[in-house]
């Protein structure tokens, strides 16, 4: 959330998809590493030795954080919190409050259930571990590698693909290129999670991927 508010703090509306896709590049190479990471030590040393690798990795990121100290929001735009526990305090925290904000701007109310049910669909993917460990009696170390595949299509294709497809879009559409994005993005989804209901085998949730790396193009432009 933090970075992708600083790119909106610091780049140009048009530019921000492209951004948001390299952002998705990151992503993917760690989605990629993470998994095959886990999976490998997992074969040899258990998974507390996971647990561990992921505790230090959290730690380092912390003091990465940490350390940054640059604020990309000019002062003019920027609003001032309310610090102590009063009942502005709590309102200004609370989703129903969040939610009232984002009705009230015409442009987010417009994309709002359009994104909601995107996020709705892609939350399917938090149980596919389990799934796929029950329905293809898959182990940890083969989820792994299949997270990894996942991790390398996405990679690809938001930090490589993104780009050249929205100029193609662009030149094809016009000005609504981002509409046609995001709409070959969900066409995408849902033609995966159809053909996923229908598979039975393992291997074909591998060979379709590219579906799902293709649906990932909406994310990004979306926000």
């Amino acid at each position: 959330v933090l970075l992708f508010a600083s790119l909106t703090d610091v780049a140009d509306g048009a530019a921000l998809p492209v951004l948001f896709g390299r952002v998705g590049l990151v992503f993917g190479c760690a989605f990629t590493l993470g998994p095959l990471t886990a999976a490998l030590l997992l074969a040899r040393s258990g998974e507390v030795a996971v647990l561990l690798l992921s505790a230090c990795c959290t730690l380092l990121a912390l003091l990465l954080y940490a350390g940054t100290r640059t604020e990309t929001l000019l002062a003019a735009r920027r609003s001032r919190l309310p610090t102590s526990l009063t009942a502005q305090f709590l309102l200004y925290f609370s989703p129903v409050y969040q939610l009232q904000q984002v009705w009230a701007n015409p442009l987010l109310r417009e994309y709002l259930f359009a994104f909601l049910l995107h996020e709705v669909s892609t939350a399917v993917y938090l149980s596919w571990i389990l799934y796929l460990q029950w329905r293809f009696l898959w182990s940890a170390a083969r989820v792994g590698i299949f997270l990894s595949a996942i991790g390398v299509v996405v990679g690809v294709t938001q930090g490589l693909l993104l780009r050249p497809t929205s100029a193609a879009l662009q030149r094809w559409v016009g000005e609504t290129y981002e509409r046609a994005v995001v709409g070959t993005a969900l066409a995408a989804n849902a033609l995966h999670f159809a053909l996923l209901a229908f598979v039975s085998s393992g291997t074909a949730w591998f060979l379709l991927l590219p579906l799902s790396g293709l649906a990932s193009f909406a994310a990004p432009v979306l926000r």
